[in-house]
């Protein structure tokens, strides 16, 4: 998933992998799409989730989506991504058509992941240990 960045980069030989340029609008557009049965993606989106392979207790590698199963709900599909200093997070609630988009700078912590997660779920977030201060200048 590419970010929305605000420079154009060249993304030739990588244009897949962060060639694409979305903002948070247009990531919420593509998860309505993905959660509705009857959008024109449909039977990609149901194409794309059976086929899946364990990562962890909780965690499924399915095509093109990593689906977690907690005891809150019964799963939550993941895609996430960072290019040119930008994080992005998509995280999908089916079984409630929910959908929480992050986008932050990838220097930002909490990760985009996290913040994901917690909006998702309402977990918290996890702890970031302070930046260290900067030498006094001399």
């Amino acid at each position: 998933m590419a970010c929305a960045a605000s420079e154009p980069s060249n993304q030739t030989l990588f244009s897949g992998a962060g060639g694409v340029r979305l903002s948070a609008v247009d990531m919420l557009i593509f998860a309505k799409a993905v959660l509705d049965p009857n959008s024109p993606i449909a039977a990609a989106v149901e194409t794309s989730l059976p086929a899946r392979l364990p990562r962890g207790s909780s965690v499924d590698q399915a095509f093109g989506w990593e689906v977690t199963h907690h005891s809150l709900f019964r799963e939550l599909l993941l895609h996430e991504g960072q290019t040119h200093g930008y994080r992005a997070t998509l995280a999908l609630k089916p079984a409630k058509g929910r959908a929480t988009v992050v986008l932050i700078n990838s220097a930002a912590e909490p990760s985009a992941i996290d913040l994901g997660l917690h909006l998702a779920l309402g977990t918290g977030v996890w702890p970031v240990a302070p930046y260290p201060r900067a030498p006094p200048r001399r």
